[in-house]
């Protein structure tokens, strides 16, 4: 077939994450539901590719894929559930704002100040 007779196709780019991300209107594309464990392995965005493809426009990485790559950093840390978990009811969440360093320990102060600067 002669190269004279195809249409045209634009090529795709790169589609900004959700939140930047508005349709024609100019009103911001809302995030679907996330997808569930228990659901089919297969992402309706992105039928399992990773990409999500935006007619017209391009190709941005899916949700799923964002998810799932959260969930595997965290796990992979090995931070306790303490610190990185809100706490059951009766128990207050770790965090600085109710830590407080041991007196006459000046290296607690010391790491305590450094963490708190940091965050």
């Amino acid at each position: 077939m002669p190269p004279d007779n195809r249409k045209k196709i634009p090529p795709l780019f790169a589609v900004p994450e959700r939140e930047a991300a508005a349709d024609d209107s100019g009103r911001t594309v809302e995030k679907p539901a996330r997808r569930k464990k228990s659901e089919s392995p297969a992402c309706p965005l992105c039928f399992g590719t990773g990409l999500e493809v935006i007619p017209g426009k391009g190709a941005r990485r899916c949700e799923c894929r964002t998810e799932d790559t959260r969930s595997k950093l965290l796990a992979q840390a090995h931070i306790p559930r303490r610190y990185r978990e809100p706490a059951p009811p009766r128990k207050e969440a770790c965090t600085l704002q109710n830590y407080y360093p041991a007196p006459n320990n000046g290296s607690q102060l010391k790491a305590f100040n450094y963490a708190f600067r940091l965050v």
